[in-house]
């Protein structure tokens, strides 16, 4: 028999929770997840303030791997109630507990987690609570992740319990840090993302004990997967927030990268500087959206000058195959551009090579804008930058003593870590080319010049030159790249195949107000707005 709750007629009971409980309800023909705040909080300010924050948390993501929101408001009996989108399917937990995954499907599922949480980070907001339970799985292959509930602000106030004085989460999966009251943060999510990836592939927690932090210490490895899987997914499971990938794309994209086949990994090596904006700039990164809309539009690009982007290309040695221009200083208070600045940073061997200088640290900030150049994918290394900021000379001296500088003028340096010197007067003609192309002004940039036999990944083929840019201006953000196979039915294929993938999965940004995908000319051409 079936009950009336407001507009509602409830079907069966879903589940219940410490705040609500979830019906199988149908409203005006459409059936729903209704989920209701228990009777005996309604009188709790804390509580139904809490149930009401979730509704517009969930209303401010849009997602296909988020649970949609379709209705929210008050019940006849002052309840408050959140009427989600109805789905069929099983919880990630009731499906491990038949045991793990193959590695395949957790990949799949472990994408779609990720691209959920990047874009709930872009929002401003994390989760706190990532864990199987919390997981939808539709028709046996499409992650939902769900139960917004505790979720909350990046910069909210730091409360991290609940109403009994019990840490808000689940500690099976919960970062280290916040067993010792630290609150969630971006950090601990990943953590939680990683953990849920170990338990698909394993069927089992890295650890026994879970009420015991100092357990987190030595998560059991992994077998049966690569090597460098396993180290990426400990590296996430670091008790160390800071060694943990900066953002949900950046684990995605390590995941990624280290589950392919050894001989992919190999030919795909050098790829990681130039292929990390673009398979982030065409996939995962762009569902990090951008700036939140209530943020002021970031402050126009200082007027050119001598010491310009365009004029350090002239000083590029002339073999330039790759290059990476920032516009840090313009779009530095940007959250989505300092979350993409640090992904790609963390990939440059300079700074790899650099990073354990504090004083490098002090000068960063001061950074205007920087131009990153390697020779050749084939061979690792020979990097060339080329830096202006706000800073000393005598600073950057003494802080890059030891390696090979020149000054272009009082504000401009450039540093090589290369052994030999060719002519300059770089880069390429097909990277200058593909950089002409581009917008200005721009927030970010990569060209790839793919002469010399550079291997992509299927269908893209090898030797392809490839660009990709974003630009941000407050409400009217944009982003494009451009793809030359130089192979005409190679372009109409990889037409086809990313206008069903942005159709079908959105690839090119969750929230993109438009995304275009065309063959121009010879070449594949990608425009978007978010």
């Amino acid at each position: 028999m079936s009950e009336m709750l407001g507009e509602f007629r409830v079907v069966a009971t879903l589940g219940a929770g410490g705040s609500g409980i979830v019906y199988d309800a149908v409203r005006d023909g459409q059936r729903v997840a209704l989920k209701v705040l228990r009777p005996e909080l309604v009188e709790e300010p804390r509580e139904r303030k809490q149930f009401l924050a979730e509704a517009e948390r969930l209303r401010s993501v849009a997602h296909p791997s988020v649970v949609k929101v379709l209705a929210a408001g008050e019940l006849p009996d002052g309840r408050p109630y959140l009427a989600m989108e109805r789905l069929e399917g099983e919880t990630l937990a009731r499906m491990l507990a038949r045991g793990p995954l193959a590695a395949p499907l957790a990949l799949s599922l472990f994408e779609e987690l990720a691209g959920a949480t990047a874009a709930i980070h872009a929002q401003g907001l994390v989760h706190r609570d990532i864990k199987p339970e919390n997981v939808l799985v539709v028709g046996g292959r499409r992650a939902v992740l769900l139960d917004f509930g505790i979720a909350r602000e990046v910069d909210a106030p730091r409360s991290t319990t609940t109403r009994a004085g019990n840490v808000r989460g689940t500690p099976a999966y919960m970062a280290p840090e916040r067993f010792y009251g630290h609150p969630a943060t971006i950090a601990s999510d990943v953590y939680e993302l990683a953990v849920t990836l170990y338990a698909m592939l394993a069927g089992r927690l890295p650890w026994s004990d879970v009420a015991n932090p100092e357990a987190r210490l030595t998560p059991a490895p992994l077998t049966d997967v690569p090597r460098e899987l396993d180290g990426e997914i400990r590296c996430a499971l670091s008790t160390r927030a800071e060694r943990r990938p900066a953002s949900a794309a950046e684990l995605c994209e390590r995941v990624r990268a280290a589950a392919r086949p050894p001989a992919m990994r190999h030919r795909a090596r050098w790829l990681a500087a130039g292929a990390a904006i673009l398979a982030a700039g065409a996939a995962t990164v762009w569902l990090a959206r951008g700036s939140r809309a209530d943020e002021p539009p970031p402050p126009a690009p200082p007027r050119p000058d001598a010491d310009t982007i365009a004029s350090a290309l002239d000083h590029l040695p002339a073999d330039s195959q790759l290059v990476i221009t920032a516009a840090v200083g313009t779009y530095a208070q940007n959250r989505w551009f300092a979350s993409l600045a640090q992904l790609v940073g963390r990939k440059l061997e300079v700074w790899q090579r650099l990073e354990s200088r504090r004083c490098l640290r002090d000068l960063a900030p001061r950074t205007t804008w920087l131009v990153y150049a390697v020779p050749s994918f084939v061979r690792r290394g020979n990097p060339t930058l080329i830096a202006h900021g706000s800073w000393r000379r005598r600073e950057v001296e003494r802080c890059l003593d030891g390696h090979r500088l020149a000054w272009l003028s009082d504000r401009t340096v450039r540093l090589t870590l290369r052994d030999d010197e060719p002519a300059r007067g770089g880069p390429t003609r097909k990277v200058r080319t593909l950089l002409a192309d581009m917008p200005e002004p721009r927030a970010m940039s990569v060209a790839i010049d793919g002469s010399g036999g550079l291997v992509w990944f299927p269908p893209v083929p090898t030797g392809s030159d490839a660009a990709a840019w974003v630009r941000l201006d407050g409400d009217d953000n944009t982003f494009g790249a451009v793809l030359d196979p130089h192979d005409p039915d190679a372009v109409d294929e990889l037409v086809r195949r990313l206008r069903d993938s942005a159709a079908s999965r959105g690839v090119f940004g969750f929230g993109s107000k438009t995304v275009d995908v065309a063959r121009d000319g010879d070449r594949l051409r990608i425009r978007g707005r978010w």
